[in-house]
């Protein structure tokens, strides 16, 4: 996959690079998640706090089933949910939303894409940080679930993949995801 042979300082100056993006275009007081291993997670949320995030919480999802691995096998991932600025936060929408969330993930077999997640997972965290008609942006689109979840609940999307393959996966998937109008919210 693109990036993952960087070394450590071309890795931390790419996420600095989309990391400002991110910051830049985000309305004050609205949500960022960033999906992230345990090996990361303490350089991420440090590169995060210095663009000018303010990390807000560590979310855990429990994909269920374990992954790939040797010993002690993955069954979750991080997801840091960060906020920019510290003033008028939007808040979750969800007060019953905990910080662990269950989601199975996708077997290997039926993924598209190596680190694919949920539609449904990504329908939950649209719904609880965007409104009707609000923009979701995703910096590493992969097959397009994030995208796919925005159009589905009235959201504006824009999305970004530098593989064209997967570019062109995610595109067919926004094509064909269903619009649903009313979306109550």
């Amino acid at each position: 996959m693109a990036n993952d042979q960087l070394s450590q300082r071309d890795y931390q100056r790419f996420t600095f690079q989309w990391l400002y993006q991110a910051y830049r275009i985000l309305k004050p007081g609205r949500h960022i998640y960033v999906f992230i291993d345990w090996r990361m997670y303490p350089f991420m949320v440090l590169w995060m706090r210095r663009v000018g995030f303010i990390v807000k919480n560590c979310v855990v999802w429990d994909k269920v089933r374990m992954g790939m691995g040797w010993q002690y096998r993955y069954q979750h991932e991080f997801i840091i949910f960060a906020v920019k600025g510290d003033r008028k936060v939007r808040k979750v929408r969800s007060r019953s939303t905990p910080d662990i969330i269950r989601y199975p993930r996708i077997p290997g077999n039926k993924t598209v894409h190596p680190t694919e997640k949920p539609v449904i997972m990504m329908e939950d965290i649209i719904r609880n940080s965007s409104l009707l008609g609000e923009h979701v942006v995703d910096f590493f689109v992969g097959s397009g679930p994030v995208a796919e979840a925005a159009k589905v609940h009235g959201r504006e999307f824009t999305g970004f993949e530098v593989d064209p393959i997967y570019f062109e996966q995610a595109n067919r998937r926004y094509r064909g995801s269903i619009y649903e109008q009313g979306d109550s919210e």
